[in-house]
């Protein structure tokens, strides 16, 4: 429970982040404050979220359940790693479609200006060069808090099941 209400903090800070760091004059312009910005970007979070929580579903309710019992343990220890895999899979593929919508007007011409690259851009610079800028802008950040929250709830998690039971 603790990680599906990570994601969307993380997703928050993450664009938080990259919004702070448009320059005035530019972007901030088009979207003054978070809200704004963020709202584009969330409709694009939700349908891709909402189909992982699906697919999610829909393995654990129809995956075979005649696994030995030894293979039961690998299987939880492995659901930890699936669930970041789904947690990246799930920011790439917003990004992607934010990309690729009418929201992200802005976003991506700031991506693809002089302010970005720092000379006129080349037509080679365009679309997935900057898209490339703009995932890493977005990612780092959305990894940093992802990071330090799954850090922190295994801490929680480790000090809860070392404290002897009365």
């Amino acid at each position: 429970m603790f990680f599906i209400l990570l994601l969307p903090v993380a997703e928050i800070a993450a664009s938080w982040v990259l919004w702070r760091s448009f320059p005035s004059d530019t972007i901030r312009v088009a979207y003054p404050d978070l809200l704004a910005f963020e709202s584009g970007r969330f409709k694009s979070w939700v349908p891709v979220f909402a189909a992982m929580v699906m697919i999610s579903m829909a393995w654990l309710f129809w995956r075979p359940n005649r696994a030995p019992s030894d293979h039961v343990d690998k299987l939880r220890h492995g659901s930890g790693w699936i669930l970041v895999g789904s947690a990246v899979l799930v920011e790439a593929l917003t990004s992607a479609v934010y990309w690729l919508t009418a929201a992200s007007w802005h976003v991506r011409i700031f991506y693809q200006s002089m302010y970005y690259w720092n000379w006129v851009p080349k037509s080679s610079d365009l679309v997935w060069p900057a898209f490339r800028g703009y995932l890493l802008q977005h990612f780092i950040p959305w990894a940093s808090v992802m990071l330090v929250g799954v850090t922190l709830w295994l801490m929680v998690e480790k000090r809860t099941s070392s404290t002897p039971k009365k």
